[in-house]
Parts: structure tokens; C-alpha cells; sequence
């Protein structure tokens, strides 16, 4: 399960969810623009993360960027 949500997966909340993942931490993502989202899990998911909704929204800390 994972501890931490990234909610926004622009180039901010992308490495920042990639940092986290690379540190240990169970990454969950979620952005409001589904391409975005699928787009990231094509690309750096492999097992690696997984969908905020997937899991239903069920974390310790959720970070929201919006900029």
C-alpha cells in the first residue's frame, strides 16, 4: 500500500513522485488529465507506482501540485 499520494503529475509532481519512489517510499498517482497520468505509468510505472484511484485514496500523506 502505498504511504504517499502525488496528485499532479506535471514536471514538478512527476519527479518529485519519481524521488520519493527511488527512496523507498510506495508512490500512489493521480492527475485530473487521464493522458497525463496513463502517460506516466507507460513510462516510469512497471510496478513501480500505482493508481491513487487503484488503491482508493487510502495514504498516509497526499501532496497536491497545481501550478
Amino acid at each position: 500500500m502505498a504511504q504517499i499520494g502525488m496528485i499532479g503529475l506535471a514536471v514538478m509532481g512527476s519527479n518529485l513522485a519519481r524521488n520519493m519512489e527511488s527512496k523507498g517510499y510506495p508512490v500512489a498517482v493521480y492527475d485530473i488529465d487521464r493522458a497525463a497520468e496513463q502517460r506516466f505509468m507507460d513510462t516510469y510505472g512497471a510496478g513501480k507506482f500505482e493508481a491513487a484511484e487503484a488503491c482508493g485514496w487510502d495514504f498516509d500523506l497526499r501532496t497536491a501540485l497545481r501550478l
